[in-house]
């Protein structure tokens, strides 16, 4: 009976470790789960910290730029940072540079809502004449992408709003509003762009014409990436490659076409043309009170009844 009894010492044992094995496992799992809610949080802390350096707040004037009860010793760590980030200050930051409050928070990796404005120039006069109402210093620019050659429906295009919020030491804070959702080659994308660089034109917002890498438009344009500060120079840094006169898009009927895809018979010219006249009809091309434009839309009549020839 001796094997027997061995046998049974030797279930014991096993049995035994089967349970302590099953305490580690779980204790293990245990410890695990805080680190894994530290690296959370530390991604909220980092993204607070992050929003206002992009914007043009350095870590260390953030208490005296946004105040909120936040100190020195808050922004010297993620740590010390957690503790001061309540849902009610977040909500303040995400307004301050209007960007995505649950990007904020963590749970999506979009920065920036995005705006768009196609087919809806009436929608964006109503939109810059909002940004225009809070009293803030805004110009702006117009992205266009370099392209290999013609993508089909790529947005390549965007209207990005610059609005100075406040300055820190006499070096300006701002916050960006993204209009995308332009091809920038098909034609009625181009003529109701056109009309929306007349209308923050005509209400003083100037807007100038910048050409960028296709990679940082779809990033940034899309919403999907914050925008950079230059300390030194005390302003956003957009990495343009050149720059072109977003006026004479809407004023110079061969600029207004310059890059627009011809498409079959010169169909995509003469409709962007017929586009700007019928855009003009509505009030929307204007761009100066000055007696000029009546000379610039005899020179868009004259570009479509040259494309139709005699």
């Amino acid at each position: 009976m001796d094997w027997l009894y061995t046998t049974e010492k030797l279930v014991a044992i096993a049995s035994s470790i089967v349970v302590i094995v099953g305490v580690v496992i779980a204790w293990s799992k245990q410890v695990q789960k805080p680190e894994k809610e530290d690296a959370s949080s530390d991604i909220l802390a980092e993204r607070f910290i992050a929003l206002f350096e992009a914007h043009g707040v350095h870590r260390n004037q953030i208490p005296g730029f946004f105040g909120k009860g936040i100190s020195l010793a808050d922004v010297s760590s993620p740590e010390s940072l957690l503790s001061k980030l309540s849902p009610e200050l977040l909500s303040d930051a995400a307004e301050l540079f209007a960007v995505n409050l649950e990007w904020l928070q963590g749970s999506i990796d979009s920065p920036y809502p995005t705006h768009q404005f196609y087919k809806q120039p009436d929608e964006f006069e109503r939109f810059i004449d909002e940004l225009i109402s809070r009293g803030n210093s805004l110009d702006g620019y117009v992205f266009n992408a370099i392209l290999p050659g013609h993508v089909p429906d790529e947005y390549d295009a965007a209207i990005v709003l610059t609005e100075e919020i406040g300055h820190v030491n006499d070096r300006p804070v701002f916050r960006v509003h993204i209009c995308n959702g332009w091809v920038f080659r098909y034609w009625k994308c181009r003529g109701y762009l056109a009309a929306c660089i007349a209308t923050a034109w005509r209400k003083g917002v100037r807007l100038i014409g910048k050409q960028v890498t296709s990679d940082w438009l779809v990033k940034f344009g899309g919403g999907n990436e914050l925008i950079e500060y230059d300390y030194d120079v005390g302003y956003l840094n957009y990495p343009a490659c050149s720059t072109w006169y977003a006026d004479e898009l809407v004023e110079c009927p061969e600029k207004f076409l310059y890059g627009v895809d011809p498409e079959q018979n010169k169909f995509g010219l003469q409709a962007a043309l017929g586009l700007w006249l019928e855009l003009d009809n509505e009030g929307y091309m204007q761009m100066y009170a000055d007696g000029t434009h009546t000379a610039v839309r005899a020179g868009y009549t004259k570009a479509l009844s040259d494309l139709y020839g005699p």
